[in-house]
């Protein structure tokens, strides 16, 4: 199923690169796809936690997580449908900083060959001794030991990784919600928001609910459930964009973009605008300033209103 699920999306990557779409349509396909191929080869060597590529593929997908809200964020709020495109740089900005912060949280950052060292001064930070023995009320992945194996109701794959407390420098799997979640919900349209409400009664709750069935595994199972979902999730968003926006995204987003105020030198419709009354200034004609509509075709015509 996950190779399956993989194919399809980098099939359905390549169509819309071939039509044109801009690189941020699909990226999200291209992301999750890696997922699905990464827990394919997770399963050849489930449950094999001395093997240095069962380690390597289980650091792997962590790593692949911590960058998960980067890459919703760069689909939902990046780019021209955005009407405060600075919004979008900072929320990347964010992602970026949460995704080291969840990295700090393993032994694998330098963090962890200084901590035992700077616990002495700072408590706060972990010790070399506490990654994995430390986990909090039902913390995501947080193992003793970086391993990938097989169990849990679906005997879907789960990951083990053995984390560093958390504390006030360190914080827990929230900060992966807030940043995968919030940026859009607050800075999104209202087709966004209804998107990321519904991935959230889809995803992780219903992978918590499906994976509550065996306790045992819990807390390293229903995230990786909720990775197998994401990359069906995705087709939800790009459908939207094909669809829903296929008419109105051209003439009211473009729009509202244009009334964005101190912000306008940052959207390309308003450049288009300006480059073509400098068009019909330097050839004398006596047109006015373009209107948005025109600006709109000026920019559609250049397959880049995104």
């Amino acid at each position: 199923m996950s190779a399956a699920i993989g194919a399809a999306a980098l099939a359905s990557a390549g169509l819309l690169a071939k039509r044109g779409r801009p690189f941020r349509s699909y990226s999200m396909f291209i992301y999750f796809a890696i997922m699905e191929f990464l827990q394919l080869a997770q399963y050849s060597v489930a449950g094999q936690c001395d093997s240095r590529i069962n380690q390597a593929l289980t650091w792997a997908a962590y790593i692949h997580v911590a960058f998960q809200p980067l890459v919703v964020n760069f689909y939902f709020l990046w780019g021209q449908r955005n009407p405060h495109p600075e919004v979008g740089s900072f929320v990347m900005k964010l992602c970026l900083a949460a995704a080291v912060l969840m990295l700090m949280r393993t032994p694998v950052l330098p963090l962890a060959l200084l901590g035992d060292w700077l616990h002495t001064y700072f408590p706060d930070i972990p010790t070399s001794d506490t990654y994995g023995k430390h986990c909090h009320y039902l913390e995501a992945f947080c193992g003793e030991r970086a391993c990938s194996f097989k169990g849990g109701a679906w005997g879907h794959i789960s990951w083990s990784i053995p984390l560093a407390p958390t504390t006030y420098f360190l914080p827990s799997s929230f900060i992966h919600f807030f940043m995968f979640f919030v940026p859009t919900l607050t800075a999104g349209d209202n087709v966004k928001r209804l998107l990321m409400i519904a991935t959230v009664f889809i995803g992780p709750l219903a992978c918590m609910a499906i994976a509550a069935q065996d306790m045992s595994t819990y807390v390293f199972e229903w995230a990786t459930i909720w990775c197998f979902f994401a990359a069906v999730q995705s087709f939800w968003a790009i459908l939207v964009e094909l669809y829903f926006y296929k008419k109105r995204f051209i003439a009211a987003d473009a729009e509202e973009m244009a009334q964005v105020g101190k912000w306008a030198k940052h959207s390309r419709v308003n450049a288009a605008a300006a480059a073509a009354a400098a068009g019909m200034a330097a050839a004398g004609g006596k047109q006015g300033a373009p209107t948005v509509t025109a600006a709109v075709c000026v920019t559609a015509s250049s397959r880049k209103l995104d």
